[in-house]
């Protein structure tokens, strides 16, 4: 017995030691990615600044087809900007300690200004925007407004990007047994049930979405997913192809302990 209880003590040593050893590789991991994003900051910076001088300088000389060579080079500029802020929030999410701003907030009108702000983008695809309920009283929900308005408007950017002219994007807000469900339901390609797997993974891409050449960094999922599960809920999702999708989440309507969240994505 005394033999089964040593052998027993120094499995959960190893173990402990282990899950440390990965903890301190995590940690490297990350300290690496953020130093790298950081490093890419300033030439990045340069490079748009001598951009922006050249452009402005060469502004009576340039035609049609050279504007569009520096629109392309602002374009590519931007995206490159995009992915770096989204690659610290998700590093940020993941390998560090989150203290959430609880709030009480009214999700209603948080999803209302979300839906606002992609009005523009919307509109220009002909795509029309919907919030069911439109003006039915929510119960107040106690949450970080600023990560959660993220999350949903990461979900509502996915659903206008890739849907298709003349479609629809309808977002739900319900309650029950204390708890918030947000739905953001779209008319556009859906997702190839091959794929169902990698969906919330980092950098993650469709197939199509790739051969349509449509921007995009592929951590905007990831990103929800980290926010949802730091204030204690679970996120999902339904697909078609060809037929649309529709991704919700569903988080504690009172304050959660801050839940551990999942390092791949």
């Amino acid at each position: 017995m005394t033999d089964k209880l040593e052998e027993c003590r120094r499995q959960m040593v190893s173990a402990v030691e282990e899950a440390a050893a990965c903890r301190q590789e995590e940690e490297r991991r990350y300290d690496y990615l953020l130093t790298l994003v950081h490093e890419f900051r300033n030439p990045l910076a340069a490079l748009s600044g001598a951009i922006d001088i050249l452009k402005h300088e060469l502004e009576r000389n340039l035609d049609a087809k050279k504007r569009e060579f520096f629109d392309i080079v602002d374009a590519s500029l931007a995206r490159l900007n995009e992915m770096l802020d989204e690659m610290l929030e998700l590093t940020s999410l993941e390998g560090r300690e989150v203290e959430l701003d609880y709030q009480t907030a009214d999700v209603t009108a948080l999803v209302r200004d979300v839906l606002a702000e992609f009005e523009p983008r919307a509109t220009i695809n002909k795509i029309t925007l919907k919030l069911v309920p439109s003006e039915a009283a929510m119960p107040k929900v106690e949450c970080d407004p600023e990560l959660l308005s993220r999350a949903v408007a990461n979900l509502v950017s996915n659903a206008v990007k890739y849907n298709k002219a003349g479609g629809d994007v309808t977002v739900t807000l319900s309650a029950g047994e204390g708890k918030l469900r947000v739905a953001v339901a779209d008319t556009g390609m859906g997702i190839p049930e091959a794929d169902f797997a990698k969906v919330f993974t980092r950098f993650y891409r469709a197939p199509e979405v790739r051969e349509r050449n449509i921007t995009g960094t592929g951590l905007g999922l990831a990103i929800a997913k980290n926010i949802v599960a730091l204030h204690g809920g679970e996120i999902s999702f339904t697909s078609r192809e060809g037929r649309g999708s529709t991704f919700w989440f569903t988080i504690p309507l009172e304050k959660a302990e801050t839940a551990d969240v999942d390092d791949n994505g």
